[in-house]
């Protein structure tokens, strides 16, 4: 199927593929920002964009995990139900 897509098409595929978000936030010469990142990607309902967020709001992974449930309800893109959830995993 995909050769008949190029065969009608002429294009190359690569030109037709969108690129991905880039973030400023992620940095190449900050392995530990990455780490950071990829650590708070694993709690459920956590993508690299809320990660990223909670980075930006609460500075560290120590402010991230020991922040208040009102607190992380103030991070943009949180509600109630993803902070229910992050805090079901911290505290089970």
């Amino acid at each position: 199927m995909l050769q008949s897509f190029k065969q009608l098409t002429k294009d190359r595929l690569e030109d037709l593929r969108f690129n991905p978000r880039i973030s400023p936030f992620k940095k190449k010469g900050n392995p530990l920002l990455s780490q950071r990142i990829h650590i708070l990607e694993g709690f459920p309902g956590i993508g690299t964009d809320r990660a990223e967020r909670l980075l930006m709001k609460f500075g560290n992974l120590h402010a991230v995990l020991t922040a208040e449930y009102e607190e992380l309800l103030n991070v943009p893109g949180f509600g109630k139900k993803t902070v229910d959830r992050l805090r079901e995993v911290l505290n089970k």
